[in-house]
């Protein structure tokens, strides 16, 4: 599991340059769902995250704030969404 899909890529192609077979010899799994993770061979298997979620309840929370003067504490969980690729079947 890679921090981040860009870390994954990385590593990806320098498994490969080393002739370590993905997912024959190592699994990989990134985070974010980036465009480039479903076009490499065998594709990055993911976490998406829900960005536009976050986006929307940030924006609302923050306009609470300002027509109310006050911030509210709210605990938000937001659920990636595994994306299973080649990389990891």
């Amino acid at each position: 599991m890679a921090v981040n899909d860009m870390a994954a890529i990385g590593a990806h192609g320098a498994l490969l340059d080393r002739g370590i077979r993905i997912p024959g010899d190592v699994a990989l799994v990134g985070y974010n769902d980036v465009p480039l993770a479903s076009r490499l061979e065998p594709a990055l298997t993911t976490l998406r995250v829900p960005v536009k979620d976050f986006g929307r309840i940030s924006a609302e929370m923050l306009i609470e704030r300002i027509q109310t003067g006050r911030a509210t504490r709210q605990r938000v969980i937001l659920q990636p969404e595994l994306i299973v690729r080649g990389s990891t079947v």
